[in-house]
């Protein structure tokens, strides 16, 4: 369990996913790239159903029995870790919280106007 500290004194608990405080964000430029990543999983999949080709992830062979799902699973996820930025809100202040993994730390921005709680929300 992490204990994130905010700027304004609060700690932000990340116990896991699925939270209303936490989510990613994809920089614009790497779309092209995403979309590329899926490009590549249906026609990994469609080539594997046809020919039954050995598929590989990282070098690594999928297990014959994985299914469309977790073959989708597996590379999207590993995939869309890799180019995202975790975000925090702190519910506190309201801060977003954006882990840079090039210097290691957090980038902070403080919200203008009111009603900017919960904005990672799916509700919101």
């Amino acid at each position: 369990m992490a204990k994130i500290p905010c700027t304004c004194g609060n700690r932000i608990i990340d116990i896991s996913d699925n939270l209303p405080t936490k989510g990613a964000i994809i920089p614009n430029q790497l779309y092209d790239d995403l979309q590329g990543k899926l490009d590549e999983i249906v026609i990994g999949l469609k080539k594997h159903r046809e020919n039954k080709e050995i598929l590989t992830f990282n070098g690594r062979p999928i297990p014959a029995n994985a299914t469309d799902e977790d073959i989708i699973g597996i590379t999207f996820f590993s995939y869309h870790g890799s180019i995202s930025k975790e975000i925090w809100q702190c519910n506190a202040c309201g801060r977003i919280l954006i882990w840079h993994k090039g210097k290691e730390r957090f980038i902070f921005f403080s919200p203008d106007s009111e009603g900017s709680e919960n904005i990672l929300s799916k509700d919101t």
